[in-house]
């Protein structure tokens, strides 16, 4: 649809950072089953019902936001290739590198994966690595499939290379913006201080003294004289 030019296909592929939607291995009942629930939300609902969607929903959705560590190293070793995949397929670290403080910087062959937790989310990243829409990554792990744990490994991992990334880049702002601060700080008492000592400088030879009392005593002294 993009190579032929279609509008909406076209624009969807420009606003999703031209990220094609990878082929799925869904059956023609399965992809019925997903327009027709496409079309129930299109309907308009009675609000009891729209309710009952609302908190099986968030049921659904409801998930835990304590880090695995156990899933998240197996993550980070599958990827580093301190551990092989169940069925021999290569590392990630091959091609793709991520940023992170325990890591090495991986292949430049492929995209940085980085940010691909909040570039295409849990679902995006599991359907990449289950469909292996790219030629490369088809030709490497199609007799190599990865298996469920292993991508939801890889999952974790990445969403908490993101995560840590973030907190890095937040000290970092941190730290350059309080430096800055405290270079300006002082170069606005320098400033003071020159201000002081240029003008101490010019009024070095000012008259010192009231002038009232220097006329008292001129006054004082001439009747005297008398």
């Amino acid at each position: 649809m993009v190579k032929s030019g279609d509008e909406t296909a076209v624009a969807l592929f420009e606003e999703f950072n031209k990220m094609p939607m990878p082929d799925q291995v869904i059956s023609d009942s399965e992809i019925n089953a997903i327009l027709e629930y496409i079309q129930s939300k299109e309907r308009p609902t009675l609000s009891n019902e729209k309710e009952t969607n609302f908190i099986d929903e968030a049921k659904i959705t409801e998930v835990s936001t304590e880090p695995d560590i156990e899933k998240i190293q197996l993550g980070a070793n599958l990827f580093q290739g301190r551990k092989r995949f169940a069925h021999k397929g290569p590392s990630c670290f091959s091609c793709h590198t991520v940023n992170y403080s325990e890591g090495m910087t991986g292949g430049g062959l492929a995209a940085d994966l980085t940010k691909v937790s909040s570039r295409m989310g849990s679902e995006g990243i599991k359907a990449i690595l289950k469909s292996l829409p790219f030629p490369a990554m088809k030709d490497t792990y199609l007799e190599h499939p990865l298996t469920d744990e292993e991508i939801d490994a890889l999952i974790v991992f990445f969403t908490e290379v993101e995560k840590s990334q973030k907190m890095r880049d937040i000290v970092i702002w941190k730290f350059h913006n309080a430096s800055f601060l405290g270079q300006l700080l002082l170069m606005l008492l320098a400033g003071c201080l020159l201000l002081l000592g240029f003008y101490g400088f010019l009024w070095r030879k000012r008259k010192k003294g009231s002038v009232n009392q220097a006329l008292f005593d001129r006054q004082i002294s001439s009747e005297g004289d008398d």
